[in-house]
């Protein structure tokens, strides 16, 4: 919880009625997905209404996004407490939470990673280098058109 919503969080709620504001694990993870969720119904929204080839989907604990060849997915593993990232031209990542989010013991904030990603992602797709290499997206087939 970050200062603000801290601090009217104190201004709303009487000190007697408080719940602690320290998140578990799993409510840590929650955010995190949700926020990964979020911001690919973005791009999926904006991708489609210029009518590029993406895909995707940010229904249950398996969520991704395909724009052209490159293919960004976010997995909540609920079972170990980890959400796994498989962005284009990275290693995956597996994102936990010990008192924060880290990945390999190092703290990261979720918007930052799952826009990175995104950002990771749309490079691979315009073929941009990612990490000093040329990328390389795979075919992918295009989108099914929907109707409505």
């Amino acid at each position: 919880m970050d200062d603000w919503r801290r601090n009217l969080f104190g201004q709303l709620v009487p000190e007697a009625r408080r719940p602690t504001t320290d998140h578990s694990a799993a409510t840590a993870l929650e955010i995190a997905f949700g926020v990964a969720r979020s911001e690919i119904a973005y791009v999926l929204e904006v991708a489609r209404a210029h009518k590029q080839p993406v895909g995707g989907s940010v229904v249950g604990d398996d969520i991704w996004l395909a724009l052209g060849g490159a293919r960004l997915r976010f997995i909540y593993d609920r079972k170990n407490a980890v959400i796994i990232a498989t962005v284009p031209g990275r290693d995956d990542v597996k994102i936990a939470f010990d008192g924060s989010l880290q990945i390999a013991g190092k703290p990261v904030d979720a918007k930052e990673l799952v826009r990175d990603a995104i950002d990771a992602t749309v490079a691979v797709w315009k073929g941009a280098p990612i990490g000093g290499s040329p990328a390389e997206p795979a075919p992918l087939e295009r989108p099914k058109k929907t109707e409505g």
